[in-house]
């Protein structure tokens, strides 16, 4: 068994040393890839990323702050609406950004000045989802995740999370580990069909009183008991990470603390990718401040 499984992996790194036209392990989709975006139609960045949801989809009962933080959230990861969202703070400041900036932006393209500088697609994610949708499974990034809820008394638990966050600090990145609470798909009005995937997720503390190294162990724990202060629950599902945490079963003084053990993906060969580091630092920062 361990001889078929080392010839399979040895199939799979020396694909990468052929051209892209050869046919070999490299050029197979992962049976967890979607294709995501169409070519011929060219989409803001943020709409149709590669991932595939669950069939059995149910409209969610979400409360307004969690519609506005997800549309808000849509919005922040947006590449295209960088430029507007950068002006915004110049003009109004970080605290202004959760309860101010989505009509700012909307009332900003339908500017009798400025509207006809923009095409559709600005127009149509100005005006948020018009419906959106939950389901319990989603494979993206070669994953395959699940609620909590689904995951729970299964054989196989694929709730866990984690993903990089932009803290703020120059070079310095943060690692937030969590529970995947919610999978929503927003999608826009207009043509063709522009849909985003968010993730839900219940964060653990990612100070030092919740998240530690052991160095001597090269281990990550995090203690389960202890949550994310600040409200901000969602993440772009092509940001995610899998993890599975495990339990300690026979010290009982470390019952509050779970070992991290990041998913690794057979065959596939992991480059660090700055771009993969998501926008979540000002809208953390001002859910904090505003009491929101």
């Amino acid at each position: 068994m361990v001889q078929v499984y080392l010839d399979k992996e040895r199939s799979h790194f020396y694909s990468y040393y052929f051209d892209d036209y050869v046919s070999c392990f490299k050029n197979i989709p992962n049976q967890h890839d979607d294709t995501g975006n169409d070519p011929v139609v060219q989409l803001l960045s943020i709409f149709n990323q590669p991932g595939k949801g669950s069939k059995k989809r149910t409209l969610p009962k979400l409360t307004e702050k969690e519609k506005k933080s997800a549309e808000l959230h849509a919005l922040l990861n947006c590449l295209e609406v960088q430029p507007f969202l950068d002006y915004f703070v110049s003009q109004y400041g970080h605290d202004q950004v959760f309860p101010s900036f989505i009509t700012w932006y909307t009332n900003w393209v339908y500017n009798s000045e400025n509207i006809a500088t923009f095409d559709q697609f600005f127009k149509d994610i100005s005006w948020g989802p018009i419906i959106v949708h939950t389901m319990s499974q989603y494979n993206v990034n070669g994953f395959k995740l699940a609620t909590e809820k689904y995951s729970k008394n299964k054989k196989t638990n694929n709730s866990g999370v984690w993903v990089k966050y932009d803290d703020g600090n120059q070079n310095e990145n943060v690692d937030y580990f969590g529970v995947l609470h919610e999978i929503l798909e927003l999608e826009y009005s207009g043509l063709p069909i522009k849909r985003i995937v968010l993730f839900q997720c219940k964060w653990f503390d990612p100070t030092l009183r919740g998240t530690r190294e052991l160095k001597q162990h090269n281990i990550i724990e995090v203690k389960h008991t202890r949550k994310y202060e600040a409200y901000d629950p969602f993440i772009i599902a092509q940001n995610a990470k899998q993890v599975y945490y495990a339990h300690y079963p026979l010290r009982r003084d470390k019952s509050d603390w779970w070992v991290v053990i990041k998913t690794k993906l057979m065959g596939r060969v992991e480059v660090e990718n700055e771009l993969d580091v998501a926008y979540q630092n000002e809208i953390s920062s001002v859910h904090q401040s505003s009491g929101c």
